[in-house]
């Protein structure tokens, strides 16, 4: 073979090459693009077995020797400029469908995270009435497909005693003063009639006259919390009922001695108003030597949970008041306090003093008489005797 017909034949293999690559990626494109790409990949797989067939003709010489080379450079050019149009195609297909998987993977994320935070999402066009939203919002709402999702559709679902309230604070609160949509109100759902708890958030979206043309936010189910919190209350006020009718006063302070409450009888007994104490330091109500032994008392309580004294209260007029504590550790907010009910000892200890004054008197009186006195208990065991029974 004469060298012009081997630089012939080479200018026909490197067009035919380029255009099987080319096909190549122009099939791979059918499933990124289109079917119009199955054209474009047959025609150039086409155009690639006419080329392999000019190579073989001029290599036997069944044309007698005639050389196109004009069709030949013409072939490679057209060749390399549709390898390097379907090469950018394909490179910007390939990134089009990153994107598309990125994208998959980030609304995949997304739907997981609603789904555990029970979140759902939703855009009110206010021109239109109408809304979309989430999948986990309908699941939220307990409504499918078919439910009419404009005002009244989302008004049916709130509960009746809160209907009007919440079609008052929309119209007037949300879009009549331009705020944002934040409350918290009660749904019945749909699927299974159950009443749920919801957190309503949007934020409106204007126009360029300041005019509300839609809302964009989210619903979140919150009924656990909610039944926690109200239970939590109820549980709270039964228990300041209780505390509030006994007749002991009661305090509740943390390890540095800062009062957080008290009930009305811890009051009387000393003589402040709650306001008084509430905020102020033990070191107001108890005298210095009881402060004293507050640090060992507070070290007990840490180590047993409990702690119980007589002790000396000083009253707002400064006044002493004997006092019984009995003192619990207790948990608030994920923090020790301590809960203490305080008994006033008065009565007790004048009783106490009256008896020790009778007993004296009784002793006097007995040691002045002539006669002998014994004082013996029930099992007739001696107690007393004066000094004329000696």
């Amino acid at each position: 073979m004469a060298p012009m017909d081997s630089w012939y034949v080479i200018l026909l293999f490197l067009s035919t090459l380029l255009q099987f690559i080319s096909s190549f990626f122009a099939f791979r494109l059918i499933k990124a693009a289109n079917t119009a790409w199955a054209v474009i990949s047959m025609a150039l797989f086409i155009m690639g077995i006419r080329r392999a067939q000019s190579i073989w003709v001029g290599l036997t010489g069944a044309n007698g020797g005639y050389r196109d080379w004009f069709g030949a450079w013409i072939s490679l050019v057209i060749s390399i400029l549709l390898f390097i149009g379907i090469w950018g195609i394909a490179g910007f297909f390939v990134k089009r469908k990153k994107t598309e998987l990125a994208l998959l993977d980030s609304e995949l994320f997304l739907a997981r995270a609603q789904q555990v935070a029970r979140l759902g999402s939703y855009r009110l066009d206010l021109v239109t009435g109408k809304w979309l939203c989430s999948k986990m919002l309908l699941e939220i709402f307990g409504i499918d497909e078919d439910h009419p999702r404009d005002l009244q559709g989302w008004l049916v679902l709130v509960h009746p005693d809160q209907r009007q309230e919440m079609s008052d604070y929309f119209q007037k609160e949300v879009v009549g003063k331009r705020q944002s949509f934040d409350y918290d109100y009660r749904i019945i759902r749909k699927s299974d009639g159950a009443q749920r708890w919801v957190h309503g958030m949007g934020i409106l979206d204007l126009d360029g006259q300041g005019t509300p043309v839609a809302m964009v936010g989210t619903i979140q189910d919150i009924t656990d919390r909610m039944v926690g919190d109200i239970e939590l209350r109820e549980s709270e006020k039964r228990f300041r009922t209780i505390v509030d009718n006994v007749n002991d006063g009661f305090i509740i302070h943390d390890y540095e001695g800062n009062i957080l409450d008290c009930n009305e009888n811890e009051c009387r007994m000393l003589g402040y108003t709650k306001e008084e104490l509430v905020g102020r330091s033990l070191k107001m109500i108890d005298s210095p030597e009881e402060m004293l032994l507050y640090p060992e008392r507070t070290r007990i309580l840490k180590s047993t949970g409990k702690v119980e004294f007589d002790g000396r209260h000083i009253r707002k007029d400064g006044r002493e008041l004997p006092v019984a504590i009995s003192a619990r550790l207790i948990s608030r907010d994920g923090r020790g306090i301590t809960q203490s009910f305080i008994r006033d000892l008065s009565d007790r200890k004048k009783a106490e003093q009256s008896i020790r004054e009778s007993e004296q008197r009784f002793k006097v009186l007995a040691e002045s008489l002539p006669q002998a006195v014994f004082e013996t208990d029930g099992q007739g065991k001696l107690l007393y005797v004066n000094r004329s029974a000696c």
